[in-house]
């Protein structure tokens, strides 16, 4: 799968102002924002040093965990709904779903999730799980 980092130009240019500058990626990923980093430097400019001209990070989250079906959280595929980005780890969406209040899945989709319709969509979520546990 080709990953395709976002906005490489961008942040190259808002990055770079030192082609002779030591930065330090703290991205790595697929790699993208070091491979477009390292073009634009000169032969000078190294990860040898400690000292950085710039740092970037990337806190985001890609596309290739969105669609790893094992991951939960596609809508495109038929998959256990987990959504953690830490698997060995926590409660899973559909865990929480099943088990938390009518009030703490609005709570959490109001002030989370912006959704104006938060009390709504907890209700009817409740309403489903009675029926059928949420999966």
């Amino acid at each position: 799968m080709n990953h395709i980092s976002v906005m490489p130009e961008e942040v190259i240019e808002n990055l770079l102002h030192n082609k002779d500058g030591d930065y330090l990626d703290c991205t790595f990923g697929m790699g993208g924002h070091s491979k477009a980093i390292l073009k634009k430097l000169s032969e000078r400019g190294s990860f040898f040093k400690i000292a950085f001209e710039g740092i970037l990070l990337d806190l985001g989250i890609s596309s290739i965990q969105l669609d790893d079906m094992e991951r939960g959280f596609s809508f495109k595929n038929d998959a256990n709904l987990d959504m953690r980005m830490d698997q060995s780890t926590g409660m899973t969406a559909s865990d929480w779903l099943n088990n938390s209040s009518e009030k703490e899945i609005a709570d959490v989709l109001f002030l989370f999730g912006e959704e104006r319709k938060s009390r709504n969509i907890a209700r009817q979520i409740v309403e489903k799980r009675r029926k059928k546990e949420i999966s």
